[in-house]
Order: C-alpha cells, then structure tokens, then sequence
C-alpha cells in the first residue's frame, strides 16, 4: 500500500563497505519509482542519489536493517 507522498527519502549508511549498503541496494531495487532517495555514507559523508517507489514495507525492511534514525522522509 502506498505511503502519502513524500518529497525525499534520506538513508543514513555506516559506510559503502558496509554489508548494509549491499542490502539496501537490493531492496531500492525491488521498489522502482520517483522518489527522490539520498544515500548518506556516515564514515566518508558522501551523499549518493538515486529513485524507488516509498511503500510501508520498504521502510519497514530499512527501518529494521538500519535503525528507525536512519531512514527519514521528508
């Protein structure tokens, strides 16, 4: 089910040689869409860019991989 639309989804990643990033990248991909996402690497502060579709169970499965911190929709 849909989420109401948001403008951005920030994802806060420990680093690009995380197993997290890995992990993240499969799920963006099972959800294309027009969002806008910022992928944000916490140890070298690099901000990468990319699009998926923001749905209920997406967020739950980064909420749960990541943290509730580090996934924000604004």
């Amino acid at each position: 089910m849909p989420v109401p639309q948001p403008q951005r989804l920030y994802l806060k990643i420990p680093s690009e040689e995380a197993p997290e990033y890995t992990v993240v990248k499969a799920i963006l991909e099972m959800f294309p869409g027009t969002t806008p996402t910022v992928l944000f690497f916490a140890d070298t502060r690099i901000r990468r860019g990319t699009t998926c579709a923001v749905e209920e169970s997406m967020l739950n499965e980064l909420r749960g991989l990541l943290g509730d911190d580090a996934v924000v929709l604004k």
